[in-house]
């Protein structure tokens, strides 16, 4: 949305709380999984399935008169933010995706949050 920010001092305590609980979130899906493999399903290994599932549970649609009104009140960021801005700082996501420099989503390792 062009001229308009999230608001990063408003939106830090949830966006690290955001990056800590889809961390510990993947860390459980692969303690869960038992040292097997999960199953390729439709063409989706498991761990590319762990974060289509966190994407999509961040699917939304507001108004650009609400969304503005957000940026400026709601300690969260808007939804897509949440994801975009949240899963360049995993390993795992690369791993996922294989994701290179080239692509849109890469972020440079030492621009990565490492929480733990």
């Amino acid at each position: 949305m062009t001229g308009h920010h999230v608001n990063g001092t408003l939106t830090l305590p949830e966006n690290i709380a955001d990056l800590a609980g889809l961390e510990i979130a993947y860390k459980a899906y692969i303690t869960a999984l038992k040292r097997r493999e999960a199953p390729v399903i439709d063409g989706w290994t498991g761990a590319q399935r762990f974060f289509i599932g966190y994407a999509q549970s961040y699917l939304g649609k507001r108004r650009q008169e609400l969304l503005i009104a957000q940026l400026a009140s709601n300690p969260h960021a808007p939804e897509a933010d949440r994801v975009n801005g949240i899963v360049p700082h995993l390993d795992s996501f690369y791993i996922a995706f294989a994701v290179k420099p080239s692509d849109k989503m890469y972020m440079p390792p030492e621009l990565r949050i490492d929480l733990w």
